[in-house]
């Protein structure tokens, strides 16, 4: 079976109650963050959405006699800066890692990027900021990890 990776983006005007059409991310991905970090860089108010890592290949359906699951075969460590000013992307600074399923959060200026899986399907245990200032990384405390119960 095709498939096709689609790099389109839509922006909510929940004020309008519309949508509208941005421009184009600069290739297709999917299980990646994108945050919005409302004062990016040295600006108060100036925002960004900020799209870290992803799987930028199609996923593949693995079957066993037990079960049917996808895994992306190539992970992302690219960071992505989508500028809704101006509707324009630019790239940042790579992450220290590639990861997919993975959350992010910000405190408005820093971007904390933690869990995920990486190219091998392993749970991702760092947690990882960008700090929008400096374009910098750093790593954070790693994550406690737990044995299922």
């Amino acid at each position: 079976m095709a498939r096709m990776t689609i790099a389109l983006l839509l922006l909510a005007h929940p004020a309008a109650g519309a949508w509208r059409r941005v421009a184009d991310l600069p290739f297709g991905l999917s299980d990646f963050t994108a945050t919005v970090v409302p004062n990016f860089g040295e600006v108060e108010g100036r925002g960004r959405i900020v799209i870290v890592g992803g799987c930028d290949e199609d996923q593949v359906v693995v079957a066993d006699p037990d079960d049917i699951w996808p895994f992306c075969p190539s992970v992302s460590n690219k960071v992505l800066l989508y500028d809704y000013a101006a509707d324009k992307w630019s790239r940042g600074n790579n992450a220290p890692r590639a990861r997919y399923r993975h959350a992010a959060a910000t405190d408005g200026h820093k971007l904390y990027v933690l869990g995920g899986r990486n190219v091998d399907d392993g749970l991702v245990p760092q947690t990882d900021v960008y700090d929008t200032h400096t374009g910098k990384w750093r790593p954070a405390d790693e994550m406690q990890t737990q044995q299922p119960v």
